[in-house]
């Protein structure tokens, strides 16, 4: 089986691969076998890093633009030209099958060439007999970007793509199941920067802690839980940093009558099941309008008792492992409350025993139907292939299930009547309404949620301005 290059080692500060004497090991979900054992951060470690970042800030922020964006275009060119070995890697540590690796590490590379098109330029306030007024994007410092397992090599672009087109310097805490490509694609950054311009430190909850309470950390851009989040908004409002806090979703999706159920049960399906569910705006509740829901929901569990679940690595697998033990064993909790609480699980609910790989961390797709909004299964984001399936009639009813979670990430809805899709979808409190689709993201649009599921927006311009801060240039005419 493939193992990452030689000198992944977790941790990168000031250009320098280093070692700790905290092993790090690197687990396949598939298996359960260690892949690599990689060396975490210390809290000396962390210092490193920051100061490494904070001595490199003048000389990368005083680099102009179009050298930025050159570097940008030279990363995303190198990503494409080791997709193979990255999503080898990713797929190793991370549990997805291999085409969906492959999709992701050229999405990230899609995402830094995206932002390489971006200008950073002063922008024209006011020019009268009084005066100019310009508006100029100014770095922010240092920044901490904190990753999660889900979407490692993507989400990283989101965030480092913009953070280096600003002028900021970057401190990487990967997620600590899946450390290896991320690492790898820093060190391809490293390579093209200055110095201590990009670093990484890995490991636990403890690395992050020290990280983003750092005085010299001047903003941090999380992608996590929601109690991460509340933790990290905590440390961070203690220094009045930055911050950028993407913390998921309970994302419905709301079938109205009028749909063919040939066309959508399938797409709903792969929305809720894709990357094993752990997916921040998977389809995660599921409201079906009485008039289709028993053509929609027998199409999704014909196909669902189907699906190929396996290794990532495995050709003919359509859906892998989930990424770790905790995860596993919360979705198996919330499906046995589910059967508590009157849940009918009416496909899936077992862990398979996979080509012979009964030790890796598989659950079959599991449809549940029969609970009740309050259900936990319901009320709660499950972050794995466990789809609760609810029936509906009334309009103004299921408008009210759709909004009453404190989380607002995403919600799509699914009309032959786009006109009444776009009226329903005007009442939705999310941060992101698909109609006849779910969970694509564009890199151009900004992404976020409301609520609970977070702070700020990523991508396009916005995802600029949140690596920013503003200074407004006055120079008035009146002779001195």
């Amino acid at each position: 089986m493939p193992t990452p290059a030689d000198g992944t080692t977790g941790i990168l500060v000031g250009g320098e691969s280093l070692v700790s004497d905290i092993p790090l090991p690197v687990e396949d979900p598939a298996t359960c076998d260690v892949v690599r054992t990689v060396h975490a951060a210390d809290e000396g470690l962390v210092n490193a890093a920051v100061d490494a970042a904070a001595d490199a800030l003048d000389r990368w922020s005083g680099t102009p633009v179009r050298s930025r964006q050159k570097a940008l275009t030279i990363l995303a060119d190198a990503l494409g030209s080791r997709c193979e070995e990255l999503a080898r890697i990713l797929t190793l540590e991370q549990g997805k099958p291999l085409a969906e690796a492959r999709r992701e590490v050229l999405n990230a590379a899609r995402t830094y060439r995206y932002y390489a098109g971006l200008t950073i330029a002063p922008e024209p306030v006011r020019d009268d007999e009084r005066g100019t007024v310009t508006a100029h994007m100014e770095h922010v410092g240092v920044c901490a970007l904190v990753l999660p397992w889900n979407y490692p090599v993507s989400i990283m672009s989101w965030k480092l793509a913009p953070c280096l087109l600003a002028g900021n310097t970057a401190v990487i805490k990967p997620a600590m199941t899946t450390p290896l490509a991320d690492w790898m694609v820093a060190a391809m950054a490293d390579k093209l920067l200055p110095p201590g311009t990009v670093n990484v430190v890995s490991g636990g909850d403890e690395v992050g802690r020290a990280l983003v309470a750092h005085p010299a950390v001047d903003k941090v851009s999380l992608t996590g839980s929601v109690a991460t989040g509340r933790s990290v908004a905590e440390v961070a409002g203690r220094g009045l940093k930055h911050i950028s806090l993407e913390l998921g979703g309970n994302d419905p999706a709301v079938v109205f009558g009028s749909v063919r159920p040939e066309r959508v049960a399938s797409r709903l399906l792969r929305a809720a099941m894709r990357n094993a569910g752990q997916v921040c705006v998977a389809v995660k509740r599921l409201y079906l309008h009485e008039d289709v829901a028993d053509a929609v929901l027998e199409r999704m569990v014909a196909e669902a008792r189907v699906m190929v679940v396996g290794p990532g690595l495995d050709p003919a697998t359509q859906m892998g492992p989930l990424n770790n033990r905790p995860q596993l064993e919360r979705v198996r909790s919330l499906v046995e409350q589910a059967q508590d609480e009157g849940g009918e699980v009416v496909c899936g609910g077992i862990v398979p025993d996979v080509s012979g790989h009964e030790r890796g961390l598989f659950y079959a797709p599991t449809l549940v139907t029969g609970l009740e909004e309050n259900g936990a299964l319901v009320a709660q984001e499950q972050f794995g292939p466990v789809l609760p399936v609810q029936t509906f009639s009334d309009e103004d009813e299921v408008l009210a299930h759709v909004n009453c979670t404190e989380h607002g990430l995403g919600t799509s809805v699914w009309d032959s009547d786009i006109e009444h899709a776009k009226t329903f979808a005007a009442r939705i409190r999310a941060g992101t309404v698909w109609v006849n689709a779910h969970a694509g993201i564009d890199e151009a649009a900004p992404f976020g949620g409301m609520g609970i599921s977070g702070v700020g927006r990523e991508h396009g311009r916005w995802g600029l301005e949140s690596y920013v801060q503003w200074k407004t240039l006055n120079v008035s005419r009146d002779p001195v």
